[in-house]
């Protein structure tokens, strides 16, 4: 789905709450964060005609938080995640793209959220974990000038139709990896708007049930392994339950997140938020601009040392066959032209699914 359907099919359901084939009722809520001025304001989300079969009412001792992303947009998200179909498969949290975070259930309860083969079992690992689901389309399939979802038939003959999400000259809805990762180069972007959620949301999850505000280490971010995963007691993300799980690689703006869930304070202010990137943009202009100024003055010393050097040799300028023995043979043109008086150059210069029950 194009980004731009995306972002209009997300702002209908915040609108009405409508899916295909299904209703949901909204009660909005805002919680203050314990020990902070700061709240958590979100949409509690349920289906009209109250099913309740995707998550288990038990309660366990949280030690940890799952990052995911959807590979999807908001209403095929929450028609997913609250299925009637797929048995107890969901997570607490959704994060919309606008920002808006959507309570499924209970962060106390629990439901299966890692999947088959996870670091230290679905079960064992779901229950003690709130499974937290960003809305965001994920791997992107590159095709000429456009970037394709894994729904296109670009990725899978079996498709019926091609799915193009942006196209490279959308360069605010992707991110390009300096490598690939699990197969993939390009991602889509996440927005400002989630970003802040996520920290909010975070914290307060953190200082409820007592989480620590850890992450997994840069080296092993993105690794799979009982000690980074089921053996961690902190944030992660899905990839580091599961090795063919992309949720969530380096496309997602780690630094910004731990930066904001580990501050001493989080004020929350997007328009400040907005007004240091802005800033950062500049600063790098200028940076690029300083790094430019800085290459051209080298490269304009190395060809004034070139040029003495060609001066100052013996070497006769082509043209000149005839051997020279005295100054006075010399004519008056080609004579300025070996001294240097007349500036003359004896030749040219060249010069970017869901996981599995």
């Amino acid at each position: 789905m194009d980004y731009k359907a995306v972002e209009a099919a997300e702002a209908e359901f915040r609108a009405t709450g409508r899916a295909p084939g299904k209703q949901y009722t909204f009660e909005e809520f805002s919680i203050p964060i314990p020990g902070e001025e700061l709240n958590l304001d979100g949409v509690l989300c349920r289906p009209e005609n109250g099913f309740e079969g995707y998550f288990y009412k038990q309660n366990f001792t949280k030690e940890k938080i799952v990052l995911h992303f959807t590979v999807g947009h908001l209403k095929g998200d929450i028609l997913s995640l609250t299925s009637e179909k797929r048995g107890h498969v969901s997570t607490s949290f959704v994060v919309a793209r606008d920002g808006t975070v959507y309570q499924l259930f209970s962060s106390g309860a629990w439901s299966y959220h890692l999947g088959r083969n996870a670091q230290g079992g679905n079960a064992n690992q779901s229950k003690v974990s709130i499974g937290i689901e960003i809305s965001n389309y994920g791997p992107l399939i590159k095709k000429d000038n456009e970037l394709h979802t894994v729904y296109s038939k670009v990725n899978d003959d079996n498709k019926a139709n091609d799915d193009v999400y942006c196209t490279l000259d959308d360069t605010e809805q992707y991110i390009k990896l300096p490598e690939k990762f699990r197969g993939y180069e390009y991602y889509a972007s996440f927005t400002d708007e989630q970003y802040h959620s996520i920290i909010v949301l975070l914290r307060y999850l953190t200082s409820t049930y007592k989480i620590p505000r850890k992450f997994v280490e840069e080296a092993n971010r993105f690794k799979t392994s009982f000690a980074h995963s089921a053996g961690f007691k902190g944030i992660t993300s899905h990839v580091n339950f599961r090795s063919d799980k992309v949720d969530i690689g380096p496309a997602f703006d780690w630094d910004r997140v731990i930066e904001g869930v580990t501050a001493e304070v989080y004020t929350g202010n997007l328009l400040e938020a907005a007004v240091e990137k802005a800033k950062q943009k500049v600063a790098d202009a200028k940076q690029a601009i300083v790094d430019a100024y800085n290459a051209l003055s080298a490269a304009e010393a190395e060809l004034e040392a070139a040029q003495s050097a060609l001066t100052d040799s013996d070497v006769v300028p082509r043209g000149i066959t005839a051997v020279i023995d005295k100054e006075e043979d010399i004519p008056e043109a080609t004579a300025r032209g070996i001294e240097g008086e007349d500036d003359s150059e004896p030749f040219d210069i060249d010069k970017s699914p869901f996981y599995e029950d």
